[in-house]
């Protein structure tokens, strides 16, 4: 097989995920080298894992002020040039195949035991512009998701907002009324997206699942921070 970053030739290891989901998408198109080249978090924040702190960031510091209640986070890789040029490949230039990528680098690693696994949802413009919702596509043969968070169409991405920008964000996030797929008022949803940069999109998205499950149990999984 040909790695699909670097282009040279590599033999895929046994895929015990593949022989047992056979219908599966999600293959492994990485060397070895290539997937090494994302770089690990370490220990950090307690609520968000940001570097640096093994306490409450003061990132945290400011959601609590305004929610009590924080948000847990876990996330897998550091945001740094290899993960940013492969996100500019896969969201800017709609790239499908970066997220089968994605896929295979955290195949193992979503958290189980959560009753709900709700994608963070792409705008309708950009999923008329890039052919594909980019959340979804990463996750969809990872675990059963429940895509029922709507997003307005705001005109523009997040990827082009500056850190006081992306805080400003007005909410986008709501759940219909009338879902087909009703959600356990006791039970426990995954929020699932690419990056947590301010924490922003994450606490909005929790806010509208809150308008209409105000006791039901939100944590979060991002592949970087």
């Amino acid at each position: 097989m040909r790695c699909y970053f670097c282009g040279n030739q590599f033999l895929p290891a046994l895929n015990f995920y593949k022989l047992l989901n056979p219908l599966s998408e999600s293959v492994d198109i990485l060397c070895l080298d290539c997937r090494n080249s994302f770089s690990y978090l370490e220990k950090g924040c307690k609520y968000c894992q940001k570097p640096e702190t093994n306490k409450i960031c003061q990132d945290c510091q400011i959601w609590q002020k305004k929610y009590q209640v924080l948000l847990k986070n876990q996330a897998i890789y550091a945001y740094d040039v290899q993960f940013y040029n492969a996100m500019r490949l896969y969201k800017r230039y709609g790239d499908y195949q970066v997220g089968k990528a994605l896929a295979a680098l955290i195949r193992t690693r979503v958290p189980l035991g959560f009753d709900y696994y709700i994608p963070i949802p792409t705008s309708k413009s950009h999923i008329k512009k890039r052919g594909f919702d980019t959340i979804y596509e990463i996750f969809r043969d990872l675990v059963p998701l429940c895509p029922i968070l709507k997003k307005y169409d705001l005109k523009i991405s997040q990827g082009e907002l500056n850190r006081q920008e992306r805080l400003a964000t007005p909410q986008s996030f709501y759940l219909e009324k009338k879902t087909k797929q009703q959600l356990n008022p006791n039970g426990k949803v995954l929020l699932l997206d690419d990056i947590y940069t301010t924490g922003r999109t994450l606490y909005h998205a929790r806010d509208a699942i809150w308008q209409l499950y105000p006791d039901i149990h939100v944590e979060s999984f991002t592949i970087s921070r």
